[in-house]
């Protein structure tokens, strides 16, 4: 059961150094063993790295037997394989997490006691924010982190502002903080079901080309690093640049380097929402720097708007009214 505060923010810790990657800070046991998660909200998974893997890590990982309260899961047992094509397995402990001013005594979590040693991650751990009601993939089935704090918060939300220019944020759990947004807040609601924050999109307008109706779903996702568009989106965009064209071997729109690009604007429930055109490139491919490419990646599938979109704007998951809501940051 949690103790502290109902509506509880939890920072994006200063400790960000690692490029295009997010932390929060998490402590499990009795006493404090402070970790560094990945908040994904792609995944269902709280999940902790452990020494039995056998891997050497850099990163701190979780010892059950420093902590007065663990206590494990008998005949437990969990595996994922990741994009990056590690694949972690391990069981079920269960222990006191804490999440900024949140305490939850008892909370039943994924430790990580197998470890292939593929692609492995920098964080100690995934901090799962996805919308699943089934809860983690794990035997025996257990809630996820925010379906068991969920009817304890004040509000059922939890809310991402990241700021690019000085790697630090928050994300905040059961209340809307009116002072890091500014205007209408755009909702858009849940579409397909499912365990994803999947969302209808119905428009894009970018310089000239005034309002394009079209309706196209993305995937929110915090814990992917990219991010795409259909390729009618990117269209819309690049129509505005002559010395633009396709470049198929990156999967994006190429442009001269001197072009100054512009901002994107995307509708999400009736309100136009602007994404700034400095989230928008993605650097030169070329030893003299004269071509550059953009963020905006093509799909031919569901769109995946991952951290640098996000990065972009201020976020809030609504898990009680199963939407998404998009507004303009306050600062970047």
């Amino acid at each position: 059961m949690p103790r502290g505060s109902t509506a509880a923010a939890s920072s994006f810790t200063d400790e960000v150094s690692i490029p295009n990657t997010w932390f929060v800070t998490v402590d499990i046991g009795t006493p404090p063993q402070t970790f560094l998660f990945n908040p994904d909200s792609g995944a269902p998974d709280f999940m902790v790295l452990t020494s039995e893997t056998g891997i050497d890590y850099t990163q701190p990982v979780y010892n059950p037997a420093l902590s007065s309260t663990s206590a494990a899961t008998a005949d437990s047992s969990w595996s994922t394989e990741y994009g990056s094509g590690q694949i972690l397995s391990g069981s079920l402990e269960t222990d006191v997490v804490t999440v900024g001013d949140l305490e939850f005594e008892g909370f039943s979590f994924e430790i990580a006691t197998s470890d292939n040693g593929v692609g492995g991650m920098t964080a100690s751990g995934i901090f799962g924010l996805d919308h699943s009601t089934a809860g983690m993939s794990t035997t025996p089935q257990v809630q996820t982190w925010f379906g068991a704090v969920e009817s304890y918060l004040e509000d059922p939300v939890f809310c991402v502002d990241f700021h690019k220019s000085t790697s630090t944020g928050t994300i905040d759990f059961g209340y809307i903080d009116s002072t890091k947004y500014t205007g209408p807040i755009g909702y858009a609601p849940l579409n397909g079901g499912g365990q994803f924050w999947t969302v209808q999109m119905t428009g894009v307008e970018a310089g000239s080309s005034g309002l394009v109706a079209m309706d196209f779903d993305i995937i929110v996702d915090t814990g992917t690093d990219g991010g795409n568009v259909p390729m009618a989106v990117a269209e819309v965009y690049f129509s505005n640049f002559a010395g633009s064209s396709y470049n198929s071997d990156w999967g994006t729109y190429q442009y001269p380097c001197t072009e100054q690009l512009i901002d994107f604007q995307f509708q999400a429930g009736g309100q136009l929402i602007t994404i700034a055109a400095e989230y928008l490139g993605n650097g030169c491919i070329d030893s003299a720097c004269s071509i550059c490419i953009s963020q905006l990646y093509t799909t031919t599938g569901t769109a995946l708007w991952g951290r640098p979109f996000l990065e972009a704007m201020f976020v809030i998951f609504d898990w009680g009214n199963e939407q998404v809501g998009f507004a303009q940051k306050t600062s970047n």
